[in-house]
């Protein structure tokens, strides 16, 4: 039984801690994510985290990171086309606008330029918003967040 309740709220440190460093890069998208850093913010040494965080996320840190970014450079593009590829890349934490570009080709199979001519003669904003998934778990810990409902969002755009 000891053992039982252990591992409940070791699962629940975890998944608060892995929050903790979903909320932190979410607010410092723009700027250079290291696993350095985001382990200190989870408070665990760097391979540990990194084994944590896919265990529980089901993908790598930098794999999230990049997933994320380009979501968000999409849904940009999206609303406003006339968004330029450079300033979006440095919005979203790109090194460089061609960065952006080819990692833009690689996820959505077109360029930025080409998604902005083929979104923008669409309304597509019930489409970025269709194919975000949110993935609740329900978990009984002790944590600071007021639920014991534990939302990870992940966007998942069509590709």
């Amino acid at each position: 039984m000891k053992e039982f309740i252990f591992e409940r709220l070791l699962h629940g440190v975890y998944i608060s801690r892995i929050n903790e460093v979903m909320d932190y890069t979410g607010y410092y998208l723009s700027e250079s994510l290291t696993l350095d850093e985001l382990s200190y913010v989870a408070g665990f040494s760097k391979h540990h985290f990194h084994e944590i965080f896919y265990t529980f996320v089901g993908e790598t840190l930098y794999r999230f990171i990049w997933r994320i970014r380009l979501g968000k450079a999409a849904t940009l593009f999206a609303n406003d086309p006339n968004n330029a590829v450079a300033e979006v890349a440095n919005e979203r934490g790109f090194a460089s606008g061609s960065s952006l570009s080819r990692s833009f080709k690689k996820r959505f199979g077109m360029n930025p330029l080409q998604w902005k001519n083929e979104k923008s003669n669409k309304n597509i904003s019930g489409e970025i918003e269709s194919n975000l998934s949110i993935f609740e778990r329900n978990v009984d810990h002790p944590s600071s967040f007021p639920a014991s409902t534990i939302v990870v969002l992940t966007v998942f755009l069509k590709g």
